[in-house]
């Protein structure tokens, strides 16, 4: 049968410690009293002037410790994309929002032209009429500079 060793908390060795410290109890009459090892005592009393009873955390504080902070890690991920998400939305209601129906002046029509006459390379003959009648087909209302030719 294994041997089953009992536990105290620390508030309770702070108190027995203080009591022999303060000269209420000797050693010998705390292990008497409490039924604990004078040995053990003596340790108590060690640990005492050391560091005060530093209370360790206890396994399971440890792992929700780290629970937790895996947690905050992930919270922060999350707040990340959540604001990434938002600024790709406000950039598409942006998108959405301007009004691409209409073409804001002539000039446009006059810089495409330009731009298509002095690189037919980059915009082949096809490329150069279907801009043009797509452009036109958006924009009813701006007439087109070379609508003659």
């Amino acid at each position: 049968m294994p041997r089953t060793y009992r536990r105290f908390e620390t508030t309770f060795k702070r108190h027995v410690v203080e009591q022999i410290e303060s000269g209420r109890l000797s050693p010998t009459q705390a292990a008497r009293d409490y039924q604990i090892a004078r040995s053990l005592i003596e340790r108590w009393r060690e640990q005492y002037r050391n560091n005060g009873f530093a209370e360790s955390p206890s396994r399971r504080e440890r792992q929700l410790e780290e629970e937790n902070e895996k947690l905050k890690a992930k919270i922060g991920d999350l707040i990340m994309e959540m604001d990434h998400i938002k600024k790709w939305q406000a950039w598409v209601q942006r998108q959405k929002s301007a009004d691409r129906s209409r073409l804001p002046s002539p000039a446009l029509f006059l810089w495409l032209k330009s731009a298509m006459d002095n690189a037919p390379s980059a915009f082949p003959t096809v490329a150069k009429t279907d801009t043009i009648r797509s452009l036109d087909a958006r924009s009813k209302t701006v007439p087109h500079p070379w609508q003659g030719r």
